[in-house]
């Protein structure tokens, strides 16, 4: 029998690490993530993981639940976000801001 594989989507605070290339400017981000997956505990590890190969290290965990694309109707970033994540298993979006002075 196969398992139900859900859309979950989560949201990271997240730094830049010191040997990420964007470390000098950017203060930090919201890290915005979706997963195509079985299991919330599988979809979290992968999300995680991702942060860390793209540079960057997670604060805390804002937010996480299983999404559906009717949610991004007139979000199209989003959208586009969320079936590349139905194509590969995973997209992420970044909002970055900028390191204070």
């Amino acid at each position: 029998m196969n398992k139900q594989v859900d859309m979950y989507y989560i949201m990271f605070e997240a730094k830049p690490l010191p040997d990420n290339p964007e470390s000098e400017e950017c203060g930090g981000a919201y890290i915005n993530v979706w997963v195509n997956s079985e299991d919330s505990n599988f979809a979290m590890e992968r999300a995680k993981n991702y942060i860390r190969n793209e540079g960057w290290e997670i604060i805390k965990v804002e937010d996480m639940f299983v999404t559906n694309s009717q949610r991004y109707e007139d979000e199209p970033e989003s959208l586009e976000c969320f079936n590349e994540a139905l194509e590969y298993g995973i997209s992420a979006l970044f909002h970055i801001w900028e390191k204070e002075n």
